[in-house]
């Protein structure tokens, strides 16, 4: 992949994206890994193409009730800025991602909007992608961490993966599921989704379940939505047995097709001591 096109005076090395090893499918190879961050204007033409094809060749394939049952979900480019780059937004978009040896290995997308509601600003991952053989490599978090600003007074994200879900609660809560409390999503889904300019995120269908803070005992479906996309639930479903076969406790429930989990965290986090 050429990265002519990026400006270097744009590229970060963060301290938390250190040198060492990573595992490439089974065998490790030698790293320096790039942390990148645009806004806004930054986003070039080259950088929605380089995502174009990231999530083409690595997000998912489609369920049985998909357009083209298992095969590759694509997106072009133009689909894909119209989807997490809206117009109305432009100046309100962040995009993080990571090379390794010159090539795209993660990205995020992110959007900011004001709900309405005493001046809360959301930051929303609108996408978020991992090449499939850097998954479970902690990049999802390195990518979540570099969107973290003072301005925002919440996070959200929608996704079928337990790992992207895992990294958000990690990154945005500071702790683990085990700590984290479902009941902000529950608290604060309504406003947030409404409110959100993003047609996908503000037409999700959620229930309207309201539960105290500290109350795990929910309905699956408190924390997920209904955004009609048909991806195949079988790799997040591996994913979710592999981490809970290490003892991760999952708070989030399975998801029914044409779902995602939901997750919200308001800022700051209030984490509830481990029973």
């Amino acid at each position: 992949m050429s990265n002519s096109t990026v400006h270097r005076h744009h590229i970060l090395h963060r301290s938390h994206i250190k040198k060492g090893h990573i595992h490439h499918g089974s065998s490790p190879i030698e790293k320096n890994p790039i942390l990148q961050i645009f806004k806004g204007n930054e986003i070039t033409p080259q950088i929605v193409s380089d995502a174009s094809t990231l999530f083409s060749n690595h997000y998912g394939i489609w369920g049985s009730k998909g357009p083209k049952p298992g095969s590759r979900i694509r997106m072009n480019s133009a689909r894909l800025r119209e989807q997490i780059l809206p117009k109305n937004l432009e100046g309100n978009c962040t995009c993080v991602r990571i090379l390794i040896q010159e090539e795209v290995v993660g990205h995020a997308f992110a959007c900011s909007w004001k709900t309405g509601d005493e001046g809360n600003t959301v930051c929303w991952i609108a996408q978020l992608v991992v090449h499939s053989e850097f998954r479970g490599q902690r990049l999802s978090l390195r990518l979540l961490e570099a969107l973290k600003e003072p301005r925002f007074t919440c996070y959200g994200i929608l996704s079928s993966h337990p790992y992207a879900c895992l990294a958000a609660i990690r990154s945005f809560a500071g702790c683990d599921m085990a700590n984290y409390d479902p009941g902000d999503t529950a608290q604060y889904k309504r406003t947030i989704l409404e409110s959100s300019p993003i047609p996908y995120i503000r037409d999700a269908e959620f229930n309207n379940d309201t539960i105290q803070k500290g109350n795990d005992s929910i309905k699956e479906e408190t924390c997920s939505a209904f955004t009609r996309f048909y991806v195949d639930h079988g790799e997040p479903q591996e994913a979710l047995r592999s981490v809970q076969g290490r003892g991760v406790i999952w708070k989030l429930g399975t998801l029914k097709e044409g779902h995602e989990h939901l997750v919200i965290v308001p800022q700051p986090f209030v984490r509830e001591p481990s029973k």
